[in-house]
């Protein structure tokens, strides 16, 4: 019998569905990497990115609650590109279709996908064809197309264009194409597809843990004076309110400002010694569902908002924050002043992760630096949620530009003068990666790279390849001859010993005498070596 509309808990079934597919495909999604080594992490990320909503919601909750409650979790459990785009795609969509009501029909669905994908592009400030964007677009016009009446209808027509349409990424995509293989974060959108329409047809569950801590938006230094201001306020007219302005009135009215819009709701917290103010100004846009006032100068006491994490006595005028994987790289850039946030290319932070540094760092103002391309979208939506002081993201894709960027540090400069600098960096090194090859395919140049062949690499394209490792470096380094670099940092991976390092770096030495060579241990995982080079 076709399903004509389903409910909070079975709409709850069909995406536990798409995390059990695309749990069972995490590693196929990963090995679609365009570089040939083996750091792919997109199937991860999606999956983490899912299961962080899912685990979120609970199997009883009524349709708006669950698609509250999957967005944000979502949001904050987002890692990786894809993770961010897909948790954007579930909250463009979840926001439409929890104004249905408690019931949704295959017919909202599309054009909750028509939202979400709107919110999936907007996420991206400069979106390609040939990546997850297309798949979901794709798949959203054929979904609509088909004018469903029910969910059959609608997976029976979302499902094959999304194949369609991920088979073609490499057409849209020369460097798809180039490493054989197609788009990952269309293939685990696919999966997820694939999934719901399995859990729709079975009616089986995917066990997905329920009721764990749940996420808390609210963050604040309560260590000042003056009123705990705390209400929720129901909007009168949603779409002419501006919440980026309220929170500049908040701002300028207090400290510690938490502002969070949920559909038609508003939730927010400050600090003020002016509680009349702030309300006056919030009623003037609405009805308040709840108020709470606390005098923290009678109290004479912390009134700490609920928050899960312990929030550092704010003393510094600038704090850094760096992503890093390996112990010895972490400790470089700790040694340069930054609070470090465990991740990179092969294992991505989440926006909470990266929320969570922004805290620990404990200043007015933080710099952030992502070091990989597929961190960037995570740190900008931590950035989003970030209330409790100014974050500036420095657009840093790679750890030398991070490292160049601390030697500039001063902090008797503005912040306006340090993201100049920061942003200066990087045109004074480059990094480069040594990995192994773990499937053939074609360079940029058009020269044929085999399975086995090891690479060196920067964030863009593959530099050399060559059957012997050593061999692959002295090239890498040959064509620095006619102007040396001044240093290069061997950052040695967790699986070479000192001794071979070291070894190494005696060999360019002696090949390369007018730079400086030293050796790092780094600890990263994957690459058997990391080269700044300045």
């Amino acid at each position: 019998m076709p399903t004509k509309q389903i409910t909070g808990q079975s709409y709850r079934v069909l995406l536990s569905g798409g995390l059990k597919r695309l749990a069972e495909n995490c590693v196929r999604i990963n090995k679609l990497n365009v570089f040939p080594v083996p750091d792919g992490d997109t199937g991860d990320n999606m999956q983490m990115t899912l299961q962080s909503g899912l685990e979120q919601t609970a199997a009883d909750e009524e349709l708006p609650a669950v698609c509250d409650e999957l967005s944000k979790g979502m949001l904050y459990g987002a890692r990786g590109n894809s993770g961010v785009i897909l948790s954007r795609f579930f909250y463009g969509m979840n926001r439409f279709v929890s104004e249905r009501g408690d019931v949704i029909t295959a017919d909202d669905l599309a054009s909750g996908f028509e939202r979400g994908v709107a919110e999936a592009y907007a996420a991206v400030s400069s979106p390609k064809e040939g990546t997850i964007l297309t798949v979901m677009r794709e798949t959203t016009d054929a979904a609509k197309a088909s004018t469903p009446a029910d969910f059959e209808t609608f997976f029976d027509a979302a499902v094959p264009a999304a194949a369609q349409s991920l088979k073609k990424t490499p057409e849209l995509l020369a460097v798809l194409k180039n490493a054989g293989v197609v788009d990952s974060g269309g293939a685990g959108f696919l999966c997820i597809l694939e999934g719901m329409k399995d859990a729709l047809e079975s009616g089986d569950s995917y066990t997905v843990r329920s009721g764990g801590t749940k996420i808390h938006e609210l963050s604040a230094d309560d260590e000042l004076l003056g009123y705990c201001t705390e209400f929720i306020l129901q909007l009168k007219e949603k779409e002419s309110f501006s919440l980026e302005d309220f929170k500049a009135f908040l701002n300028a009215e207090g400290s510690s400002v938490v502002a969070f819009a949920n559909g038609n709701l508003v939730k927010v917290h400050v600090h003020t010694f002016s509680p009349e103010r702030v309300l006056a100004a919030a009623h003037r846009a609405g009805e308040f569902l709840t108020i709470k006032i606390e005098n923290m100068s009678v109290m004479h006491s912390e009134s700490t908002v609920a928050n899960e994490f312990e929030i550092p006595e704010r003393k510094n005028k600038y704090g850094l924050v760096a992503v890093a994987c390996g112990e010895g790289v972490k400790q470089l850039l700790a040694d340069g002043g930054c609070t470090v946030v465990d991740g990179g290319r092969s294992m991505n932070p989440s926006a909470q992760d990266i929320l969570n540094g922004i805290r620990q760092a404990g200043a007015e103002t933080v710099f952030v630096f992502p070091n990989h391309k597929n961190v960037f979208l995570a740190a900008n939506q931590a950035k989003e949620m970030c209330s409790f002081c100014r974050v500036i993201l420095i657009d840093s894709e790679d750890l030398g530009h991070c490292y160049q960027a601390l030697s500039l540090f001063d902090d008797a400069l503005t912040p306006e003068e340090l993201t100049e600098r920061f942003c200066s960096a990087r045109g004074l090194g480059r990094t480069v990666h040594v990995a192994r090859a773990i499937r053939p395919c074609t360079t940029e140049d058009g020269a044929a790279v085999n399975e086995g062949d090891w690479l060196c690499f920067d964030r863009e394209r593959i530099l050399v390849a060559d059957r012997s490792e050593d061999e692959a470096v002295y090239r890498l380094f040959e064509g620095t001859k006619e102007a040396p670099p001044d240093v290069v940092i061997l950052l040695f991976g967790e699986e070479k010993t000192q001794q071979e390092a070291e070894v190494l770096a005696g060999r360019l030495a002696d090949r390369f005498p007018d730079t400086e060579w030293i050796t790092v241990n780094g600890g990263q995982p994957i690459y058997d070596y990391t080269f700044m080079i300045r």
